[in-house]
């Protein structure tokens, strides 16, 4: 994998590469399966009842931890009240604005009670995992430094629990098929193509940069196989909206429109990734294709330059100078080159600041920034517009706040019709994009290389839409 976890911790984890790797270690009420559609985990199902507000879920009793313990309904509402109003708060909680309560009825039903219906829910519980720790009684409270996190679902650690791995983390098989298996944390792309080639790792996914993925394919195609599938995780600009120049939205589509995304893909990144209108894929059900793409033009780029009252100095000279922070990871730091060389073109100046992956983190949550890129990752549905859009939401990175977009987004987040729901996420689109807190830039495709002399394709499956490997490893487990 390309960077470490930022935590194993579940109550803590927001990150997507410690939400995929937490997912092999503990269950949740759902688990999404490959094709970003919610099947039951920890439970055996669920019933809705006819006004949406009252969700009734059947305990999988038979679900045992390394202890040899099941969980029971009280266990599970004990879990969740945890998640939801345990102290310290839960960086998971905001993810349910409509969930009341939950009680549990008789021994293997969990109910949970909503304000307004929430056609989310069995999307975001899947990201709310059960665990209990070796020093407390009560299951997903917040662990000690000294805690041992006891794992319930398809791997366990080896040797005592790290909830902070930096290099690696190596695990085995509780259940189906004996398997051992280091997943290793390794930032810099050329070193994750070698160690491919030399055989120290077995199988990538999304492992190495689009040109790297290319240059395989065209000449390493008898000693790994390729497994490619169109994918959901969409790559987008952020614009911090405190910033006295930012927070004009002038200047935000200047910029916009002055990144040729079509040359990037031509000389860049090839068939691999797609224009992005939004952050929701055609490959979702809440689709809505209303929203227009944004089309290169540097002409009307100078012009709102001009107008937003940021003039050349002199005839082809400079307008500002931007900051754009990322970290080594090479495709962030390449989109910074890239940005730098068009956006000269039209007078900024863009300075590139390169920070470790985990300083950038902390700068973007804390608005230390006037421009990044990043990416979201497992987007499945319609509710990432909440989580990133709606005024106050723990995700809403760039200090957006808009009082129509708030109306629409708790609309949304309320509707259990899905026509309807697309209706209402195309004029969500169209305030993103004439806004521009963010600029959807890219979709990104999915591809596995394996080694060819110890695995077949059939041995993975499908891979998942959004680039999980639980999915994969579930098939390696039980196949």
């Amino acid at each position: 994998m390309e960077a470490a976890p930022q935590t194993l911790n579940p109550r803590r984890a927001i990150d997507a590469n410690g939400q995929r790797v937490i997912g092999l270690f503990f269950r949740g009420l759902t688990r999404m399966t490959e094709d970003l559609v919610p099947a039951p985990d920890g439970s055996k199902g669920w019933k809705i009842s006819s006004d949406a507000r009252t969700w009734t879920f059947e305990i999988d009793s038979e679900l045992k931890d390394d202890q040899g313990l099941g969980a029971s309904s009280q266990d599970w509402v004990q879990c969740l009240e945890n998640y939801r109003i345990g102290k310290p708060e839960s960086a998971l909680a905001a993810a349910f604005p409509n969930w009341k309560g939950t009680r549990a009825l008789g021994k293997n039903q969990v109910v949970l009670e909503l304000s307004q219906p929430d056609p989310y829910l069995a999307y975001n519980l899947s990201l709310l995992k059960f665990y209990r720790l070796n020093d407390s009684k009560e299951p997903c409270t917040e662990p000690g430094e000294k805690s041992q996190f006891i794992p319930n679902g398809m791997f366990r650690q080896q040797g005592k629990w790290n909830s902070n791995p930096r290099t690696s983390v190596k695990i085995s098989s509780r259940m189906g098929r004996e398997i051992d298996v280091e997943v290793r944390f390794v930032t810099d792309d050329q070193s994750r193509t070698l160690q491919l080639l030399s055989g120290e790792v077995d199988f990538l996914q999304n492992g190495v940069s689009l040109s790297k993925a290319l240059w395989l394919k065209k000449n390493y195609s008898q000693k790994f196989g390729s497994i490619d599938r169109d994918g959901v995780n969409v790559s987008y600009l952020g614009f911090n909206l405190r910033d006295p120049v930012l927070k004009i939205p002038g200047v935000r589509k200047a910029l916009a429109i002055a990144i040729d995304r079509d040359s990037i893909i031509r000389h860049k990144h090839g068939s691999l990734v797609q224009l992005a209108s939004g952050f929701v894929s055609p490959l979702i059900a809440e689709f809505s294709d209303s929203a227009n793409l944004i089309s290169y033009d540097p002409k009307k780029a100078e012009s709102l330059f001009d107008e937003a009252g940021f003039p050349r100095k002199g005839k082809n000279g400079s307008r500002l100078i931007l900051h754009y922070r990322t970290t080594s990871v090479r495709e962030g730091y390449e989109m910074g080159l890239m940005l730098k060389d068009q956006w000269k073109k039209v007078g900024i100046d863009l300075v590139i600041d390169v920070v470790e992956p985990a300083l950038f983190l902390s700068a973007i949550k804390k608005g230390k920034f006037q421009l990044f890129s990043s990416r979201w990752v497992g987007v499945s549905d319609g509710s990432i517009y909440f989580r990133t859009l709606r005024t106050g939401q723990l995700q809403n990175r760039v200090g957006y706040s808009d009082a129509k977009m708030d109306a629409l987004l708790d609309q949304l987040v309320r509707e259990p019709a899905l026509g309807q729901r697309r209706k209402i996420l195309g004029e969500v689109e169209k305030v993103l994009l004439s806004e521009l807190p963010y600029f959807p830039l890219f979709r990104w495709n999915n591809t596995l290389f394996y080694r060819k002399d110890r695995f077949r394709e059939e041995d993975f499956g499908k891979i998942s839409l959004s680039g999980a490997i639980e999915p994969i490893f579930r098939k390696l487990v039980f196949r």
